[in-house]
C-alpha cells in the first residue's frame, strides 16, 4: 500500500510538498516497524541518519533523502523526483 501511494505521488506533487509527503509515508512504516518512543521524536539529521541505518546505506545524508531534511520546510527546492521516489521504494521493500 505504502509503495502504491509514494507512485501516486510522481508528478502529482513536487518541491517541498513531496519531500515532506515521502518523509510522512517512512514515517509510517518505520512507525509499524521499530518502537514509536525510537522512531516518533525523529526529525532533521536524526531522521536521516535514522533511515540509512536501517537500509539507506548512506543515500539520505549524502544523498536524494537529504531533501527529506529540510525538504518540507523549503520553500523553492529543486529535487531529483524520480531518485527521491527511488529511495522512499528501496527502503520500503527493506522495511517491510
Amino acid at each position: 500500500r505504502i509503495l502504491a501511494e509514494l507512485s501516486a505521488l510522481d508528478g502529482r506533487v513536487q518541491g517541498a510538498e513531496l519531500a515532506g509527503a515521502v518523509s510522512a509515508l517512512l514515517k509510517r512504516v518505520a512507525l509499524t516497524r521499530f518502537h514509536r518512543a525510537e522512531v516518533a521524536p525523529l526529525t532533521g539529521q536524526a531522521w536521516l541518519e535514522f533511515l540509512d541505518r536501517h537500509g539507506g546505506a548512506g543515500r539520505f545524508r549524502a544523498g536524494p533523502g537529504q531533501a527529506l531534511a529540510e525538504g518540507p520546510y523549503a520553500p523553492q527546492q529543486d529535487l531529483d523526483t524520480r531518485a527521491l521516489l527511488d529511495l522512499a521504494r528501496d527502503w520500503v521493500r527493506r522495511n517491510t
